[in-house]
């Protein structure tokens, strides 16, 4: 019997410290997932205003295009002739390198290959959102 009790003894003590090691792990993911929220809030908090100046200065809205990794940007105010008329690029942010997949009205391939290739080596979204919105003016006046 006193065997038996130290086996136990022995299996329990090694199941409390397997207990501890594991809420230890646990206390760990939990405060780099806490310390991540915050970092996340901190951002959205910028997020906001920023997307509220895109939208009312380039008259730009930013919508899901049905996949995990691409946007849909669509601007209006483009056409002088029609306001309300919607011009629009979905772009793929997946790989490594941005991709435009698709736009309307069709614009030229070379002059979206030149943004998009500024937009990749300075990952400066801001010009690329201004270059596209001028390519899609000067397509819709020609």
């Amino acid at each position: 019997l006193s065997s038996r009790r130290d086996e136990h003894q022995q299996l329990r003590d090694g199941l409390k410290l397997q207990i501890a090691e594991l809420q230890k792990a646990i206390r760990s993911r939990r405060d780099a997932q806490q310390q991540h929220q915050r970092r996340l809030d901190g951002q959205a908090r910028h997020n906001m205003p920023e997307l509220s100046f895109w939208e009312s200065n380039l008259c730009l809205k930013i919508e899901g295009a049905g996949s995990e990794d691409r946007l849909k940007f669509v601007y209006t105010h483009v056409d002088e002739r029609d306001w309300e008329k919607e011009c629009w690029f979905e772009l793929s942010m997946g790989g490594r390198e941005y991709e435009v997949i698709a736009c309307k009205p069709r614009v030229e391939k070379e002059a979206v290959d030149a943004v998009l290739e500024r937009l990749n080596e300075t990952r400066e979204l801001a010009g690329f959102l201004k270059g596209m919105r001028t390519l899609f003016a000067e397509a819709v006046k020609g």
